[in-house]
């Protein structure tokens, strides 16, 4: 089934209990998130993608949760890798963002086995450059990793 065939509350359900896993090739991830901004993003970006129900074993186990202490003031969310943050928590609008990046992290830190490039591309006319950026290029904050 793909994910845009399941109902959004059925997914939303899914995704704030046992998780939800999806095959985004060539891995597949479990998503676990309450947090309704990373959910909105994520029902957006990859509903043609095939919902696994019975996958005993994915290749990453990622959620994106709410710091207990910041859920009224000023509201954070962290990403989680098999329970570990390795980010510090961002602000509460940049849920989606930050599932986005935590997946990237996990993919080019856990995948020795794909060619990883930090880059932009612009195509015109079926044709296209690629314009690749140093690490930590596009950071808009003076403390980033």
């Amino acid at each position: 089934m793909r994910l845009v065939q399941l109902p959004y509350s059925q997914f939303r359900q899914r995704l704030a209990s046992t998780g939800l896993t999806l095959s985004l090739p060539p891995y597949t991830v479990q998503i676990r998130t309450s947090v309704r901004r990373a959910a909105d993003g994520i029902y957006a970006l990859y509903a043609d993608y095939a919902v696994l129900d019975d996958e005993p074993c994915p290749d990453f186990r990622v959620a994106v949760t709410t710091p207990r202490w910041r859920r009224w003031f000023r509201p954070q969310v962290q990403f989680l890798f098999d329970g570990f943050a390795p980010f510090k928590p961002l602000p509460a609008d940049q849920a989606h963002a930050m599932f986005e990046w935590g997946l990237n992290w996990c993919v080019g830190n856990l995948d020795h086995t794909q060619v990883i490039l930090h880059a932009a591309v612009l195509e015109r006319a079926g044709r296209a450059v690629v314009l690749p950026g140093e690490p930590g290029a596009g950071c808009c904050r003076t403390n980033c990793a």
